[in-house]
């Protein structure tokens, strides 16, 4: 969660023409910028078996949030899924709060209930969620 965010908005920075190759400013006085310097980032990754990379990969493909990633822009996303445990009557998630976290729910089994109106009809999980 943390770390797909560093690396979009290093990536987005980047594109965006924001800082150089450097790091640097552009513009101006070429002053050093602020933020993390792309070329310094270092992607932690989390260990796992190959079973659990294919559920997370799957889990993520056809998402919303994930739309336009490449394959190898998916697997480098599968690397830094940090694992979670989470035990009887844990609250993962509470409707209405702001998250920034997504959830593959690799076993085990979870209620979900989801406050909707008449006009919204209902939901389901497929597996994976996020806040």
């Amino acid at each position: 969660r943390e770390e797909l965010s560093r690396i979009r908005k290093l990536t987005s920075n980047y594109q965006k023409g924001k800082l150089g190759l450097g790091g640097e400013k552009k513009g101006g006085r070429n002053a050093l910028h602020e933020e993390e310097n792309i070329n310094d980032y270092v992607k932690e990754v989390f260990p796992k078996d190959d079973n659990v990379r294919g559920l997370i990969y799957k889990s993520i493909e056809d998402k919303e949030l994930f739309d336009g990633s490449s394959q190898d822009e998916l697997s480098e996303i599968v690397d830094i899924f940090q694992p979670s445990s989470f035990g009887a009557g844990d609250v993962v998630i509470q409707q209405g709060q702001m998250g920034d976290e997504f959830y593959v729910v690799e076993k085990g089994e979870l209620s979900v209930t989801v406050r909707v109106d008449a006009e919204h009809g209902e939901t389901s999980v497929d597996g994976s969620f996020n806040e």
